[in-house]
C-alpha cells in the first residue's frame, strides 16, 4: 500500500493536469482524492465526502489519522461509521489495533425565544475565557474556552450552515422545525486530554460515557446563571433555559433512516453551479449584442472560449479540446468520481 500511496502522491504533484487527474486511490467502494500537500508527520492525505484519511510514514506517530465528516456520522450513525471506517483502515494496516478517539464534537440543536444578546459575560459560571460574538451589531453567539482542550460554542446554526450541510434541515424538519425558524446550536468540543480524563479511548467508550460527558460539560465545566446581585456566583440559580440544555440525553447515536444515503463524492450541488453559469452566459450574450438565446448561442460561446484560451493561456499546450478533457479529468479527481 505504501508504494501505491507514493505513486499516487507523485501523480498528484504533476504539473500536467492529465497526470494529476490520476492521483486517485480506490479503497473498497471509496474513490479518494490524493491531496498535493500533506501536513506535519502525515505525508499522504486522502479525501472524499465521508472522511479524510492522513497516513504517516514516521515512527512514533499513529499510522492513520481519520477525520469523519459530519454528514457521514449524522446520517449513517456512529455504530455503522465505526465498522465501516475499520474496514477502510484494515486496507492500510494489517492486524488493525483498537482505535483511539482524539477529538469529539457533541452538540444539540434547538429553537428558543431567548434573547441571547442580553446574556452578560459574568452570567456564565466557568473558569474559562468567555467571548461574545457580534455581527452587524447583533449577538450571533458565544465562545467559551476557545482553543482549549475543552471548549464550547453557542451559535446561530441557520446563519452559519453551509450549502453542503443542507442535510441538517431534514433532521430539523423531523423534529418539527419550519423553514425560517432560527436554529441555535450548543456544541462542546473535547480533545484528547479531557477524553483521557473520562477514560475514553475507543468509540465504544464514547458511546458508553457520552451522557456523563454532557453532564460534566453543562454542570461542572460551564453553567449559565440568573444574576441577582449575589457576590458568591457559584450560588446563583441556573438559567431555566440552560436547565433544558443540561437535561439533554443522547440515545444509541443512530440516525439512520432520516436522511438519504450520504454521497461519497464531493460534487458541488446544482444550485452552486447553474446560477453562476447562467450569469456568465447572460454576460456573454450582452457583451456580444444578443438579447436572447438562439441556436447559434452555444457554438458561438465555444468558439469565443477557444479563441480566448488559445491566445492567452494555453499556447503550446495542445488543442482546446485536449485542454478541456484534461480539466474535466482533474475535476473528476477532485470530486471523487469516475
Amino acid at each position: 500500500m505504501l508504494n501505491e500511496l507514493e505513486h499516487k502522491w507523485q501523480l498528484a504533484q504533476s504539473a500536467d493536469l492529465g497526470e494529476r487527474a490520476k492521483g486517485v486511490l480506490q479503497v473498497l467502494e471509496h474513490r479518494f482524492c490524493m491531496e498535493r500537500i500533506g501536513r506535519k508527520h502525515y505525508h499522504f492525505i486522502l479525501k472524499d465526502n465521508w472522511m479524510q484519511i492522513e497516513v504517516s510514514k514516521h515512527i512514533g506517530f499513529p499510522t492513520l489519522y481519520i477525520q469523519l465528516r459530519s454528514e457521514f456520522l449524522n446520517v449513517k450513525g456512529i455504530e455503522y461509521a465505526k465498522a465501516h471506517v475499520r474496514n477502510i483502515a484494515e486496507q492500510f494496516i494489517e492486524g488493525m489495533p483498537d482505535e483511539t478517539v482524539s477529538r469529539v464534537d457533541i452538540f444539540v440543536d434547538f429553537i428558543s425565544d431567548m434573547d441571547f444578546g442580553k446574556i452578560q459575560d459574568e452570567d456564565w459560571i466557568t473558569r474559562n475565557l468567555v467571548q461574545k460574538n457580534i455581527s452587524g451589531g447583533v449577538c450571533c453567539g458565544w465562545d467559551i474556552g476557545r482553543r482549549s482542550e475543552l471548549s464550547m460554542r453557542l451559535y446561530d446554526k441557520t446563519a452559519e450552515i453551509k450549502i453542503e450541510q443542507d442535510y441538517f434541515k431534514e433532521f430539523w424538519r423531523k423534529a418539527g422545525w419550519v423553514e425560517g425558524q432560527k436554529v441555535w446550536r450548543a456544541e462542546f468540543q473535547l480533545r484528547r486530554e479531557p477524553l483521557k480524563q473520562f477514560s475514553i479511548h475507543s468509540v465504544c467508550d464514547l458511546i458508553k460515557f457520552i451522557n456523563d460527558i454532557w453532564q460534566h460539560c453543562t454542570n461542572k465545566w460551564l453553567r449559565l446563571s440568573v444574576p441577582n446581585g449575589t457576590i458568591n456566583r457559584t450560588r446563583l440559580k441556573t438559567n431555566p433555559w440552560w436547565v433544558e440544555i443540561q437535561n439533554v440525553r443522547f440515545g444509541d447515536g443512530k440516525f439512520t433512516g432520516v436522511c438519504q444515503k450520504p454521497r461519497k463524492d464531493r460534487m458541488p450541488e446544482e444550485k452552486r453551479i447553474y446560477p453562476q453559469m447562467l450569469g456568465y452566459l447572460c454576460s456573454h450574450l450582452a457583451c456580444n449584442g444578443q438579447s436572447d438565446i438562439n441556436p447559434n448561442t452555444m457554438p458561438h460561446l465555444i468558439r469565443k472560449l477557444e479563441e480566448f484560451f488559445s491566445k492567452r493561456h494555453f499556447e503550446g499546450q495542445g488543442s482546446f479540446n485536449k485542454m478541456i478533457k484534461t480539466k474535466i479529468a482533474e475535476k473528476k479527481r477532485q470530486y471523487n468520481i469516475k
